[in-house]
């Protein structure tokens, strides 16, 4: 777990740590699991203050857009790969039908009766 206090290396002002810990906010991980409001709900944290304090925890957590970098992969990018991969048929279409075009090589697959 990480202090807020580890915060301030991120640009958060002393002040602004202060008001965390008085609402009983000490970890980093609470500022990034918990919704905006209730950081603003803290008596003078402002919405651009949640912001950043929000901005920083995931900074700090490593779970900004700079950190994820080129491992982060969308939706639509991972579809379009699967696309792409060669399926080996079953030879029977319903089995085909269930595993979305055949089996996949290099995964182990089971299939079993219920």
């Amino acid at each position: 777990m990480n202090s807020v206090d580890e915060l301030q290396s991120h640009g958060i002002g002393q002040t602004d740590i202060k008001k965390l810990k008085s609402a009983g906010w000490y970890y980093v991980q609470d500022l990034f699991s918990q919704p905006r409001r209730a950081l603003v709900s803290i008596k003078g944290i402002s919405d651009t203050t949640a912001d950043k304090l929000q901005a920083a925890a995931r900074k700090l957590l490593g779970l900004d857009a700079a950190s994820l970098g080129a491992d982060f992969r969308t939706g639509f990018d991972i579809e379009s790969e699967q696309s792409k991969e060669i399926k080996l048929k079953t030879g029977v279409s319903d089995v085909d039908e269930l595993l979305c075009g055949g089996l996949r090589p290099g995964l182990i697959t089971q299939v079993r009766r219920v």
